[in-house]
């Protein structure tokens, strides 16, 4: 009984900076650069995030902005060119592939070096995938999904990136025997050499001739339609093609070690680019149901877009959690806060995700996320709102968020203590749900400092594995997530 209450008195008394002997450090995810559409260069940004206490700051530049929409007779080229002209409609030129990748990631692991208190990643938000519906001729141009967007992030090196698949990137473009057989007009060329040979003598040989230049023209024009020869395993060409692009992209990552995020997945796009003669229309439909299809990502931005059919008790996210709990999903899912950081007109403190850090280091940082050893906060007041401790415990042991406690799943006790360190000094409300496969279990309350301890008598299933999280809330639409929990029984 005395390890017991020792145990307890622990978990409750970590109202510092750390958690065990992992230290909180505030992050944010997701930071654009001049490298593509921000306004700070990584130097820049660098110095942004020190002035406004960011200890962690993983940069997302866009992979590339080639939205090519060609046609006959010469898809390649002409796409080309409508892809400038569209990019520079909508206003981005600039990505990670057009500025190196090597030099991008190596800019900012120098940086991280040099830069004390923060920890920098490179990072990409990519669009793997997007579709043309409609016609460039008769003005009804529209492009779809490009605004679906996923962050990769964690490679070893720089060469990941420069290959990282997209339809822009060319999707796993490679040459096969559909490569021989778009080779099919050197036929016709072959042909119409030989019927000019074999008719010199003839009578007919002008409307031979004028056949045999026709083919030549006809053949070079398919000749030109098919370059480069290297087929991709997608193009936007032929319509939607479901989750399968999101999850090679995914799998892609995954086998490079990286981890990737959904981004913004509740965000919907539905606009018209006009700049005569050009109208292109914009649309992007939300995907938050893509993270039921999905496998093997590593969790979703849950702020700011989020909210509404992901995080709430027994939707999106839950679904997917007990999938992995009751042993048909592989893997569990993390939440995390998605800053979106152009340049000043948007405070890195209003969507911040909180590493908790075995080391103060680039590794530290992604082990944090990989392992779900993060919480996520959002809203005006986020930068003073903090998870002090969440731990779920038995006489003999305890687990945090993203980790495994096995035991007896009777009599666990799970407990938190939250705090909101007011700029103003005035106590503020906090609220707290505590929740458990999916299902509210506890209301809490309190000013400036909420304890939650709930002590689980409930005989649970031993046949699967249970979860607890925290979803809280202070003033002014401030916001907290925790990441889950899990316990497994021992018997």
């Amino acid at each position: 009984m005395q390890a017991w209450i020792q145990i307890l008195i622990t978990s409750i008394v970590l109202i510092g900076p750390t958690v065990g002997q992992l230290t909180q450090a505030r992050g944010v995810i997701h930071l654009d650069t001049t490298v593509s559409d921000g306004d700070y260069t990584p130097t820049e940004m660098a110095v942004f995030l020190q002035e406004n206490d960011i200890e962690v700051g993983i940069f997302t530049d866009h992979n590339t902005v080639k939205w090519d929409c060609g046609f006959f007779p010469a898809q390649w080229i002409t796409g080309k060119l409508t892809g400038w002209a569209i990019a520079a409609a909508v206003g981005r030129s600039k990505s990670v592939q057009s500025y190196g990748a090597e030099a991008y990631v190596s800019e900012i692991n120098a940086l991280n070096e040099v830069t004390e208190d923060v920890i920098l990643l490179p990072g990409v938000e990519a669009n793997p995938f997007f579709f043309w519906e409609g016609s460039l001729l008769f003005n009804s141009l529209s492009i779809n999904n490009v605004n679906k967007h996923l962050l990769a992030f964690g490679f070893a090196d720089a060469e990941a990136y420069d290959q990282i698949p997209s339809v822009g990137n060319g999707f796993f473009r490679t040459y096969s025997m559909e490569s021989l057989f778009s080779l099919w007009p050197i036929g016709l060329i072959i042909l119409a050499f030989q019927l000019l040979k074999a008719t010199t003598n003839s009578p007919i040989r002008g409307m031979i001739k004028a056949v045999g230049v026709g083919l030549t023209v006809l053949s070079g024009l398919f000749l030109t339609q098919n370059f480069p020869y290297a087929f991709t395993r997608y193009d936007q060409y032929h319509g939607d093609q479901g989750i399968a692009p999101y999850q090679d992209f995914i799998d892609y990552v995954d086998e490079h070690n990286g981890l990737v995020f959904w981004a913004h997945p509740e965000v919907e796009v539905d606009r018209t680019i006009e700049k005569p003669p050009l109208k292109v229309a914009v649309k992007t439909a939300a995907y938050h149901l893509d993270l039921l299809y999905a496998v093997n990502y590593t969790g979703f931005s849950a702020f700011s877009e989020g909210t509404k059919h992901i995080i709430p008790p027994g939707a999106i996210w839950d679904r997917v959690l007990n999938e992995y709990a009751i042993g048909t999903r592989e893997r569990p899912i993390w939440a995390i806060a998605e800053g979106d950081v152009e340049g000043d007109h948007f405070s890195p403190q209003l969507s911040e995700t909180v590493f908790l850090l075995e080391e103060h280091t680039q590794k530290g940082a992604l082990d944090a996320l990989r392992e779900g050893r993060i919480y996520a906060v959002a809203g005006p007041n986020a930068h003073f709102f903090s998870l002090k401790s969440f731990s779920v415990a038995s006489e003999l042991d305890r687990a945090i968020s993203g980790s495994t406690l096995t035991a007896q799943p009777e009599n666990v006790t799970v407990t938190a203590r939250l705090s909101f360190d007011s700029p103003n000094e005035e106590r503020t409300r906090i609220q707290a749900i505590l929740i458990r496969d999916g299902e509210p279990i506890g209301n809490y309350s309190g000013d400036g400092i909420l304890d939650v301890s709930f002590t689980e008598e409930k005989t649970l299933r031993k046949d699967r594995i249970h979860y607890y999280r925290l979803d809280a809330s202070a003033p002014n639409q401030t916001r907290l997530l925790s990441n889950p929990i899990f316990l497994k029984s021992g018997r």
